[in-house]
């Protein structure tokens, strides 16, 4: 059995003939930039979100800085993050002109503890950055903190009621393989305050508001195209139906694996928390992940590694000072974690494939 990580081709093909009317009404009207998709998918998502406001910009890294630079903080301020998450958050930060600070997150969870943020707080931190990894949501509070949610593996997280960061500013990236997906790079940030949406508006736009040749700021280019809008407006619609789909899938995961190896262990989800699935994880107990991954493969079974080199030990970070063992828990979990096969329209059968397959290595490793 082939049991592909994440299977697009199977996705799109089954709306393949609306995909194409997006693009035959765009050759048609010519209306590439910052269109009336683009409106209407701001419009739509936002309401999904639950925010008053949302700027589609060109990709999620962008969504990250100008949701930074809005924030009009003084330049160099330290900006506290998980040391576990994408390199493209903390990367944002300097590129915004600030500091990343780096903090540990929980082997249980992958996602950090009130004291995981506290003990690294200072006088000089004004912000954290709040990753919501994998489709879980990081459920802690700092009230003496601004704050970003960095929804990019969060598209339809929700805490009780409520999508994660609703009201609050949040980034997101609809890279292809994301929940809700673009046919490229695409972001969108939202917020419930209007001088931060004016700010952002102009930031994505060469500075410009009303008239396109006065720039008020020095802003960049990072449009949402119109292309792009026309897909995530089409693929909204099934959002909620697909992450039902991960979440059965990973129920049959869960059935299938709990405490079936010691060599293996489930990562457990915070109270209130309804999962994405965005990414199915687990933590295996061996010293070669690779070595796993390879015996995967040979099975038909592709898996991923998210993240193999926490932040901390990334050359480019290199010079904020950090060293090997300062988070624990964060290098663990780079060392020990794979990702699993997990996609809307993958089937039952292929998840007890999969789960047959890894314990059955696993035992033998």
């Amino acid at each position: 059995m082939i049991v592909p990580f994440n299977d697009l081709t199977l996705l799109h093909n089954k709306d393949r003939r609306r995909f194409q009317e997006i693009f035959d009404e765009l050759i048609l009207s010519s209306d590439f930039v910052l269109g009336k998709n683009v409106i209407e998918f701001e419009n739509k998502f936002r309401d999904y979100i639950g925010s008053k406001f949302a700027v589609g910009v060109a990709n999620g890294s962008d969504a990250l800085k100008l949701a930074l630079l809005a924030k009009n903080l003084p330049e160099k301020s330290y900006i506290l993050i998980a040391a576990n998450t994408y390199f493209a958050a903390a990367s944002a930060i300097i590129h915004a002109g600030f500091i990343p600070r780096f903090f540990d997150v929980q082997l249980d969870t992958r996602l950090p503890s009130h004291q995981d943020i506290e003990s690294n707080l200072t006088f000089e931190c004004s912000l954290i950055i709040k990753s919501h990894l994998f489709g879980e949501a990081d459920t802690t509070y700092i009230q003496k903190l601004d704050l970003i949610n960095d929804c990019s593996q969060a598209h339809g997280t929700f805490i009780g009621d409520y999508h994660v960061g609703s009201g609050e500013t949040c980034t997101f990236s609809f890279y292809p393989g994301k929940n809700l997906g673009a046919f490229g790079d695409a972001g969108l940030i939202t917020t419930d305050s209007s001088s931060e949406y004016k700010c952002l508006t102009k930031l994505r736009n060469q500075g410009t508001s009303g008239d396109r040749y006065i720039h008020e700021i020095n802003g960049f280019n990072s449009r949402l195209d119109s292309i792009q809008a026309g897909i995530l407006l089409l693929k909204l619609i099934d959002l909620n139906t697909n992450n039902s789909k991960r979440t059965n899938l990973a129920k049959r995961y869960n059935s299938n694996l709990t405490n079936q190896s010691t060599k293996l262990k489930l990562f457990l989800s915070p109270k209130k928390v309804l999962s994405s699935y965005h990414l199915f994880q687990v933590y295996v107990e061996i010293e070669d992940l690779n070595l796993l991954q390879t015996r995967l493969l040979k099975k038909g079974i592709t898996s991923g590694r998210h993240y193999p080199i926490p932040l901390h030990l990334q050359p480019a970070f290199k010079n904020l000072g950090y060293s090997k063992g300062d988070f624990p828990n964060s290098e663990l979990l780079a060392k020990k974690s794979i990702s699993l096969p997990i996609f809307p329209d993958m089937t039952y059968s292929q998840v007890d494939y999969v789960c047959e397959s890894l314990l059955e290595i696993l035992n033998d490793l």
